[in-house]
C-alpha cells in the first residue's frame, strides 16, 4: 500500500480500526507504473493504480459498500476476488484494502495464507535477485503438485477399473505439461507471463 492509504492503515491499526472481509464489486485500472512496465501490466515490480468498489461484509454487522483509490505493487483485487479491508467503524469511509490479503473467491483460508506467503518470498527473491531462480523453483514445484495429484486420480480410476499390476507409467509428455501449466495459470498460481515464458522453454525442448 503507498501513500495515504498506508497512512491510514497506520492510524486505523492505532486508533482501533475495524478488518473485515470484503467482495471486490467492481476494479478499474486507472493507470500501471513500474520500473517493468515495458514487459506488461502484471508484470512483477510494477504497481495498478486503482478505483475498487467492495462490499464489506463485517462479523455480526450490516454490510456495507464502499469505494476506494489505492495502489497496488502486487497482487491487484479482481472482480469477485475477496480481501480483507480495515476501517473506521465510526467513518467507514475511511478505508484500505490489506495488499497482502486478496485472494480469488474460491481460496480457502489456509490456500490464501500459503500464497500470501509464496507472494512474501517471491518479493524477496525480487529484492535479492533472485527473481529467475525462483519462478522456475516455484513453477518446478507446482508442475510437480499438479501431476502427482493427476496421477493419483489416474491411478485410482484404472485400479478402480483394472486391478492389475501395473508399470512404471511413462514420464508426462509436453501436451501434458502444457495442461497442467495452463491450469495453474487460470487459477491464478501462475501469471500470463510466467505462463508463456514457461510454455516456450517446453517447445523448445521438444523440439531438441
Amino acid at each position: 500500500m503507498f501513500g495515504n492509504k498506508k497512512h491510514l492503515q497506520e492510524q486505523l491499526d492505532e486508533t482501533g480500526g475495524m478488518v473485515a472481509w470484503a467482495t471486490v464489486l467492481e476494479a478499474k485500472v486507472r493507470w500501471t507504473s513500474g520500473t517493468n512496465y515495458e514487459n506488461g501490466p502484471y508484470t512483477v515490480g510494477n504497481k495498478e493504480h486503482m478505483t475498487v468498489k467492495l462490499r464489506v461484509e463485517p462479523d455480526g454487522e450490516p454490510p456495507f459498500e464502499a469505494t476506494v483509490k489505492q495502489t497496488f505493487p502486487g497482487r491487484s483485487p479482481k472482480k469477485g476476488f475477496k480481501a480483507k479491508v480495515i476501517y473506521d467503524p465510526a467513518e467507514p469511509s475511511k478505508i484500505a484494502v490489506l495488499e497482502d490479503e486478496i485472494v480469488p473467491a474460491w481460496m480457502s483460508p489456509e490456500q490464501a495464507r500459503r500464497s500470501t506467503e509464496r507472494r512474501r518470498q517471491r518479493q524477496e527473491a525480487l529484492d535479492n535477485g533472485r527473481l529467475e531462480e525462483f519462478v522456475q523453483e516455484d513453477i518446478k514445484a507446482k508442475i510437480a503438485a499438479a501431476q502427482e495429484l493427476a496421477g493419483q486420480r489416474t491411478s485410482k480410476l484404472l485400479v478402480d477399473r483394472a486391478p492389475v499390476p501395473l508399470g512404471t507409467p511413462a514420464p508426462p509428455d509436453v501436451t501434458q505439461q502444457l495442461t497442467s501449466l495452463a491450469d495453474l495459470r487460470d487459477r491464478g498460481a501462475l501469471t500470463e507471463a510466467e505462463f508463456e515464458q514457461q510454455k516456450a522453454r517446453l517447445l523448445t525442448s521438444d523440439g531438441n
